[in-house]
């Protein structure tokens, strides 16, 4: 799944991620995510997450201007970035 801010919304917390898109809410807990990482783009960068959640694709790309700050906010809470 590719997610794109503004049509979509990131939200950082300690023990989740929320992803919020016209289409679809996507709620992930610290312990399904596998890895996050940088995902390169044309226009932006993106934050890409692997999980183990079988009900969604094994990975999600949230694109965003705000690259750095996106990834302040993972390591504030905790998160591991490759």
């Amino acid at each position: 799944m590719n997610a794109s801010w503004p049509l979509a919304k990131l939200q950082v917390l300690p023990d989740l991620i929320l992803l919020n898109s016209s289409s679809k809410s996507i709620n992930l807990t610290k312990d399904e995510i596998i890895k996050i990482s940088r995902y390169p783009g044309f226009f932006s960068t993106g934050i890409r997450i692997e999980h183990s959640v079988s009900d969604y694709q094994p990975f999600i790309v949230f694109w965003t201007f705000r690259f750095q700050a996106v990834k302040s906010a993972l390591i504030q809470n905790r998160y591991r970035f490759s």
